[in-house]
C-alpha cells in the first residue's frame, strides 16, 4: 500500500481544519468509538511521500490522540486489522514529536528467523558468528535518539522479547558477541494485528513486556467502520498512483464509489489501493465494478457461514456446560 495515507481530500489545495487537541483522561483509545459528523477533511504531509487524511469521526479522533501522545516518549502499542495503516499511525506520531529530526526505522518482526531478528535489532560484533567479519550496529542503535516501530510484535520469539524487555527497562543491551553494554535513547513503537488477551493465556506474548510496551494503546478502525474515508481514498490513490504510473489518473464516477461504500473491505486500505491499481491498468470501471460486487457477495456468504458456525458451536457449549 502507498506507505503513508490513511485518506485524501479531492485536492490538496483543499483549506485545512485545524484541529484543537482535548485533554483526555483515557489511556486505552479505541478509535471506533462514535463522534457527531463533520464535514471536516484534515491532510497531513508526513514526509514528501507520506500523509495522513482523515475524514471520518474515528480517525479524527484516533488522529487528535496521537499528536498528544507524540509530545511524550513513553512506549505505544498500536492495534488493528491487517492493512488499517499502523504504520502510518507511528510515522505520524514520530513526525509531530520533538525527535522528528532523528530516525524512523521499521521493523518486521514477522518476517525475519529469530536468530537473524536479533541481529537486526541488536547488532553484532566482528566474529559473533560465522561470516561475521566486522562489526555492525542494530536498528537500535540506528535509531538513536529517534523512534523504532516493532511491527508485528506477537510474533517475536519469547527469548527476544526478554532481551527487548531489558531495552525497555535499562535502556541497554548488548551486541551479538559481546559483553559490552550499549546505552540507547530510543522510543518504542510496537503494532500488531493479533489478539492480545489470547497471546497472553497462550503464553506467546510475555505479560511483563504486555504492560511495559501498554504505555498508550491506540487501536486503528477497519475500513468498514469509516467510510467516510472511502471516497477520498480512491481519489486519492487514483491521483497519486497515476503519477507513478504515468497513466491518467482514475475519477472513480459516482456507482464506482458506492459500489466501494458497500463493500466491506478485509483487506482494509490494502486491498482498497490494489482495487485502485486494477482500476488504473484495466480502465474499465464496468468491469472492475463488477468484480467488486462479486467480491462482496463473497465475502458476505463467507461472514454468514462463519457466524453460522459460530452460533452453533457457542450453542453446543451451552448445552455442554449443562451435562453432569
Amino acid at each position: 500500500m502507498h506507505p503513508g495515507t490513511l485518506g485524501a481530500p479531492d485536492s490538496l489545495s483543499e483549506t485545512l481544519v485545524p484541529v484543537k487537541l482535548p485533554v483526555t483522561e483515557n489511556i486505552r483509545i479505541n478509535a471506533s468509538a462514535a463522534e457527531g459528523p463533520s464535514p471536516h477533511v484534515t491532510v497531513d504531509e508526513i514526509d514528501a511521500d507520506n500523509y495522513m487524511v482523515v475524514a471520518s469521526p474515528a480517525m479524527r479522533r484516533l488522529r487528535k490522540v496521537a499528536e498528544l501522545v507524540a509530545q511524550e516518549i513513553i512506549p505505544v502499542l498500536i492495534l488493528g486489522e491487517s492493512g488499517t495503516g499502523k504504520e502510518v499511525i507511528a510515522r505520524f506520531i514520530h513526525s509531530r514529536s520533538p525527535r522528528a529530526a532523528q530516525p524512523f526505522l521499521k521493523v518486521n518482526c514477522a518476517a525475519l528467523p529469530a536468530e537473524l531478528l536479533e541481529s537486526e535489532l541488536f547488532g553484532y560484533d566482528r566474529g559473533a558468528f560465522t561470516g561475521a567479519s566486522s562489526a555492525k550496529p542494530g536498528k537500535f542503535e540506528q535509531a538513536g535518539g529517534g523512534s523504532i516501530l516493532l511491527d508485528e510484535i506477537g510474533e517475536m520469539s519469547p527469548a527476544l522479547q526478554a532481551k527487548l524487555l531489558q531495552v525497555l527497562h535499562d535502556k541497554s543491551f548488548a551486541r551479538l558477541g559481546s559483553r559490552k553494554e550499549v546505552k540507547v535513547d530510543v522510543r518504542v513503537m510496537a503494532a500488531t494485528n493479533i489478539d492480545l488477551q489470547q497471546a497472553l493465556v497462550a503464553g506467546t506474548l510475555r505479560e511483563d513486556l504486555y504492560y511495559r510496551l501498554n504505555g498508550i494503546t491506540l487501536q486503528v478502525p477497519p475500513l468498514r467502520e469509516r467510510k467516510e474515508d472511502i471516497p477520498l481514498l480512491l481519489k486519492h490513490f487514483g491521483v497519486w498512483l497515476a503519477e507513478r504510473y504515468a497513466c491518467p489518473s482514475l475519477l472513480p464516477s459516482q456507482e464506482l464509489i458506492d459500489g466501494c461504500l458497500k463493500h466491506s473491505w478485509p483487506g482494509n486500505v490494502r486491498e482498497l489501493v490494489n482495487f485502485v491499481k486494477r482500476s488504473l491498468v484495466l480502465r474499465d470501471e464496468a468491469a472492475v465494478l463488477e468484480e467488486l460486487r462479486a467480491s462482496t457477495q463473497t465475502n458476505l456468504r463467507v461472514t454468514s457461514e462463519y457466524r453460522g458456525k459460530r452460533a452453533r458451536k457457542l450453542a453446543v457449549s451451552a448445552t455442554d456446560s449443562f451435562v453432569l
